[in-house]
């Protein structure tokens, strides 16, 4: 049985593949962080490659600096993954690596190993994070915190775990690209817990069962739970 449900889902993911344009991931090309030990009791999932955040020391996130030819990109979202649990609230302050002008604050409320993060940004803050990096830093002192960093070719690390801007490809359906991504495996990559598995397998649930063509059936019940959801941005279904 779970074999067919998986068999299912690699089925609708490559079915769907096909019809809906995806996403870009610009993958970080270069991280310059502070020289911390991770401690012996953590290890990133499958030793990973993993950077630091700290209070008293800014990260710098780099990417290939753009050809000033290349189209003018769409406003886009940075990403990031953590590599690491950390059972607390905390905030990382982002700004331009250079100009140091704010570019907003990632939220991370008790972040889990494999759990990504993301910012939306202005097409302008995107064009400029490409030419001068990103930095990072806690907004108060704590704990260290730890995210993917970007692999080699022969580490089998999926794109979307590496610190990238997500650029919407021309004609891309936001609403559609999440149904797709639900209807996967890519939820399994994230350790549901507690209550986030009863909202999240009911979800993902819904979805397994829908045929390609029939995904917009399962939509107003998806809809009505995430609303009922906790914490769970409702912009990306409008």
């Amino acid at each position: 049985m779970l074999a067919a449900v998986i068999l299912g889902a690699l089925v609708n993911a490559l079915g769907a593949a096909t019809r809906f344009a995806a996403p870009i991931h610009e993958i970080a090309t270069e991280v310059a962080a502070p020289a911390v030990a991770l401690g012996a009791e953590k290890r990133p999932p499958f030793g990973w490659p993993a950077f630091p955040i700290e209070y008293n020391q800014a990260t710098i996130v780099r990417w290939r600096i753009p050809d000033p030819t290349d189209p003018a990109k769409p406003p886009s979202h940075l990403r990031l993954t953590a590599a690491i649990d950390e059972r607390r609230e905390c905030h990382v302050e982002v700004t331009l690596a250079r100009s140091g002008r704010p570019v907003g604050t990632l939220d991370l409320r008790y972040p889990q190993a494999m759990q990504m993060f993301e910012l939306a940004l202005s097409a302008e803050n995107a064009i400029v994070a490409q030419r001068e990096g990103l930095a990072f830093r806690l907004r108060a002192e704590g704990p260290t915190l730890w995210f993917f960093s970007p692999a080699p070719g022969d580490v089998a690390l999926l794109p979307e775990f590496q610190p990238h801007l997500l650029h919407p490809s021309g004609g891309i359906d936001v609403k559609e690209q999440y149904y797709r991504r639900m209807a996967s495996l890519a939820p399994c990559h994230f350790r549901w817990t507690r209550a986030a598995c009863r909202a999240g397998d009911s979800t993902w649930s819904l979805m397994l069962v829908a045929e390609p063509g029939r995904v917009s059936i399962f939509r107003e019940p998806i809809e009505e739970r995430l609303r009922q959801t906790r914490g769970v941005d409702l912009r990306l279904l409008e």
